[in-house]
């Protein structure tokens, strides 16, 4: 183990308060009565347009999030669905693709919520020209998500 500079240590903070507040802007969002899956899509899209956020940490924050919707789901049984549908925004528009979402699938241990998401995902690509083609250049992750499914 190595001791870390200070930088090293500024950025550390940094981040970890990156993931802090963008996991709070996803509960803010999804969870929400009615929730807002379009301005969190946007607002996501932006700060990565503008560099205040990137893939990494938008993946980082959808697994986090992921990894909590077991529980979420209990009292919001929209939050998967709604999941899903900012995700798909977001692979659309190239903050994620569909590796991350098959590592958010994995994080999720009920097979119904899985299922959720990824039809979700699925539904608003599917009718999306941007996003039919990006199924076609990642129908191999695609292919894994549906392998999880079954």
């Amino acid at each position: 183990m190595r001791q870390m500079t200070d930088p090293e240590q500024e950025l550390e903070r940094r981040n970890k308060e990156r993931m802090v507040k963008l996991r709070i802007f996803w509960s803010l969002g999804l969870e929400e009565s009615p929730p807002m899956v379009e301005p969190v899509a946007k607002l996501l899209e932006f700060l990565f347009t503008k560099n205040i956020l990137t893939t990494s940490d938008i993946g980082t924050g959808c697994l986090l999030y992921g990894s909590m919707l077991d529980v979420i789901a209990i009292d919001l049984l929209k939050a998967p669905n709604n999941f899903g549908e900012v995700m798909a925004k977001l692979v659309i528009v190239g903050c994620l693709d569909f590796n991350v979402v098959n590592k958010v699938l994995k994080k999720v241990e009920d097979s119904i919520l899985q299922r959720a998401i990824f039809y979700a995902i699925m539904k608003i690509i599917g009718v999306n020209p941007s996003g039919r083609a990006v199924l076609g250049a990642q129908a191999a992750d695609v292919q894994a998500c549906k392998g999880l499914l079954s």
